[in-house]
């Protein structure tokens, strides 16, 4: 590894299912609500990578130990939304991570009323 390498986590996508109509994410962006439709469920895992500021560095770290060797990366599975401003791919939207999204309703879910909503936003603007 070179000398100003450094090592980060990264989710990398390795499967995707297409949601059943009905699934929505809820955002809230600069106080304002969106509410978009799940298009595929994607299945992730994490890798460390080395990289340096060359263009195409990035490489994937061998596991460090038999144990993580067997065991695995961690995987998780999240939604993807499909967007105009991203070509209408289907993104992957970090549920933990991500400080605009709100919450998933599956097709049974009733949206949230107006005073839910406007208690999130409320909330965020308080930094709650």
């Amino acid at each position: 590894m070179a000398e100003n390498a450094e090592v980060e986590k990264h989710w990398r996508t390795i499967a995707c299912q297409a949601a059943p109509p009905g699934w929505r994410l809820l955002s809230v962006f600069n106080g304002r609500r969106n509410v978009a439709p799940i298009a595929a469920w994607l299945v992730q895992e994490r890798h460390n990578f080395t990289f340096t500021d060359e263009p195409g560095s990035e490489v994937l770290v061998s596991p460090t130990s038999d144990f993580e060797a067997k065991v695995g990366p961690d995987t998780r599975v999240i939604p993807g939304v499909c967007a105009e401003g991203w070509g209408w791919e289907v993104k992957a939207i970090d549920v933990e991570g991500d400080e605009e999204t709100w919450k998933v309703l599956g097709p049974d879910e009733a949206a949230p009323t107006n005073e839910e909503w406007e208690a999130e936003i409320a909330r965020r603007r308080a930094g709650i």
